[in-house]
């Protein structure tokens, strides 16, 4: 295996003289599982409030990568690192470990809870008092626009509604980096589009660090200050694309196609099949 390292903490990393200091650092993260080189190389830095999208085809180990950063990856990615802490392996995380808080494609509530008690639920893993939990959860609902369904339970909700209470639950946990696997995925068009306007406004209310995978080109476009593109097999960075374009963004605007087209033209015609890299 080659040898990797991962760093982040609450503190600031280094970076390049003139550049914002980074909260998330990646330096030369390599991967293999079993005799498989899924990653090669990825180096990042991602400095505090930077919205990071990170778009490539099947395969190219963009999950791989958000499951790195969040500690899930297992005994064979032991060397990887936050604050100074072995995150996955042999080790645990310690208190002062960056928090990320994460969003998955699949919703992952508990039926049995409603929205608050689903939200409250990562606030209990920090041993916040009852009160607390209920004030803070309810804030959360609140800011992804669910304070009236607080009290709802999981059947009870929408698609678009259940992945909100996701992000709330994230939110709670008031993480420096929020890790999102491709959040929208599974949602229809139109309560894609809703959501994506609503990520918008999270992260400009909450100035939260964002890593946020997804195989839409125009959603990356959308949301993101910076996008990486990865290729397949193995998985690496083939561009890396500042996204300097005025908030709110228009879809038709004739800034945001030539970067679409770019960031398309970044991955091997091969690689684009139907219905990836929208």
């Amino acid at each position: 295996m080659t040898v990797a390292t991962l760093q982040a903490s609450p503190g600031e990393t280094s970076a390049p003289t003139g550049a914002a200091p980074a909260v998330l650092s990646i330096a030369d993260f390599s991967l293999w599982f079993q005799s498989k080189e899924v990653l090669r190389d990825i180096s990042l830095a991602i400095p505090r409030g930077q919205f990071v999208a990170i778009i490539g085809p099947s395969g190219s180990g963009k999950s791989t990568l958000l499951n790195a950063i969040a500690g899930f990856i297992g005994p064979s990615s032991r060397d990887v690192t936050m604050g100074g802490s072995i995150m996955v392996g042999d080790g645990a995380p310690n208190a002062h470990a960056l928090r990320c808080g994460v969003v998955f494609q699949e919703y992952a509530l508990f039926p049995w809870r409603t929205a608050r008690r689903n939200v409250e639920f990562s606030l209990e893993a920090l041993d916040v008092p009852a009160p607390e939990r209920a004030r803070r959860s309810l804030q959360c609902l609140q800011q992804v626009g669910l304070g009236a369904a607080a009290d709802l339970y999981p059947h009870q909700l929408s698609g678009g509604m259940k992945q909100r209470v996701a992000i709330a639950r994230a939110l709670a946990y008031d993480p420096s980096v929020l890790l999102m696997d491709e959040p929208l995925g599974a949602l229809d068009a139109l309560t894609r589009e809703k959501l994506m306007s609503l990520i918008e406004k999270v992260w400009k209310e909450t100035q939260t660090t964002v890593v946020y995978i997804t195989h839409n080109v125009s959603e990356a476009v959308f949301l993101a200050d910076r996008v990486l593109v990865l290729k397949a097999n193995p998985g690496e960075v083939v561009l890396d694309l500042a996204i300097d374009l005025p908030r709110p963004r228009g879809a038709l605007a004739a800034d945001t196609i030539e970067l679409e087209r770019r960031l398309r033209a970044a991955i091997p015609d091969a690689e684009q099949d139907e219905g990836e890299l929208r």
